[in-house]
């Protein structure tokens, strides 16, 4: 008889599941209403798009391009149509910002993946002012709700909110 590896269940290795992305847009919402819609937030992945190109490498690009082949694996009939589950684990970045019609001020950048831990890159203002470092690696729901209370209740986070509220009458 033949021995079974797999472990008996599958779901031990999640301890939580992640909902910062869940947590993070629903503080985005909430300051459009507590500031009377003077300032917004936006929190959306960060998408980058290609600059204007050279001319003069232009040409040259051309020419490599044509000396490249490419080639695609070849999947068994019953995998063909499906996608590589890897894509959950791939690290993506989202942004959150405040803004109003002149002024625009990124609070700090998410490195998000499915699994905690995910990694919160602060203003360093920020930062320096609740003492913790720029990179702050997160484990877990509570911990990411309790760094965001912080980082919104900051000295210069407020003053810029103020700031923009005032100029925004």
């Amino acid at each position: 008889m033949e021995e079974i590896l797999w472990p008996s269940s599958f779901g031990d290795s999640v301890s939580e599941e992640n909902k910062s992305k869940e947590i993070i847009s629903t503080q985005a919402k909430a300051l459009r209403k507590l500031t009377d819609g003077l300032v917004e937030a936006t929190f959306s992945k960060v998408v980058f798009k290609e600059a204007k190109k050279n001319n003069a490498f232009e040409g040259a690009g051309k020419l490599l391009s044509g000396m490249v082949t490419s080639y695609v694996e070849v999947v068994e009939q019953e995998l063909e149509n499906k996608r590589d589950a890897n894509v959950f684990f791939h690290t993506e970045t989202y942004k959150f910002e405040i803004y109003n019609d002149q002024y625009r001020f990124r609070v700090f950048i998410l490195k998000y993946n499915i699994l905690y831990p995910i990694r919160l890159e602060i203003d360093e203002d920020i930062a320096k002012e609740l003492k913790i470092g720029y990179y702050q690696e997160i484990d877990s729901n509570n911990d990411l709700t309790e760094l965001l209370k912080r980082i919104f209740a900051s000295k210069k986070l407020n003053t810029i909110i103020s700031y923009i509220m005032i100029r925004a009458k």
